[in-house]
């Protein structure tokens, strides 16, 4: 594994019955708590202002997590099928196409284990990338709403499209996850696993999970 790269296991929340439209709902909610938590710590940038954006990072990356999962039972699509044309669009985008360590898989106890790069971004700045997350989210209710004729569209793409690209949305967002937390990882000295401890306590308290 390159020695910048992450893993994160993260869990289904069985202790919930989750749709994908109500996750992507949730998942919108969690993008703008994120979003105000970022304004809070560029105002006072102090180590407890740095936890509650990483935080609400994780809160980011478990919603996207739950929306994969509901997606693929709705669609009953596994979305690693999607990793080669994802590494397709890193490799057009410019990014490093090496991504044999990539890691995206269920647990046997339901979970999911991620693994993705630590892309190289010029001028990388978390509001940068809180930015794409918005506009992946977006893109997401694109291909899954107006694509699919939900508000009386006459442009109706074809179900495999719009499983692909939808998919590839998520995929992207859960990219951007990534690049933040190694971003505070490196610029700010925080241990990401001391908050994904702290973030899976909070989910079993909350009675989310087991």
């Amino acid at each position: 594994m390159h020695r910048d790269e992450m893993t994160l296991a993260l869990p289904r929340l069985n202790g919930l019955r989750p749709t994908v439209e109500g996750t992507f709902k949730k998942l919108v909610e969690e993008q703008g708590e994120l979003a105000g938590a970022l304004l809070v710590w560029r105002r006072q940038p102090d180590r407890e202002r740095t936890g509650e954006v990483v935080a609400e990072l994780l809160d980011v990356a478990q919603t996207c997590t739950s929306l994969m999962f509901a997606f693929e039972d709705t669609h009953r699509f596994p979305l690693d099928r999607l990793l080669d044309p994802y590494i397709e669009n890193l490799a057009k985008a410019g990014h490093r196409a090496d991504m044999g360590d990539l890691v995206f898989r269920r647990t046997e106890d339901g979970g999911r284990y991620l693994r993705l790069p630590a892309l190289e971004i010029p001028d990388l700045s978390p509001e940068r990338i809180v930015l794409s997350i918005a506009e992946l989210t977006g893109r997401f209710a694109r291909w899954t709403g107006k694509f699919r004729g939900a508000s009386g569209e006459a442009e109706v793409r074809p179900m495999d499209e719009v499983i692909r690209e939808a998919g590839l949305c998520l995929l992207q967002i859960a990219q951007g996850c990534f690049t933040l937390l190694y971003w505070f990882r490196d610029q700010e000295g925080v241990v990401v696993q001391e908050a994904l401890e702290r973030h899976l306590r909070k989910l079993k308290q909350k009675g989310y999970c087991a």
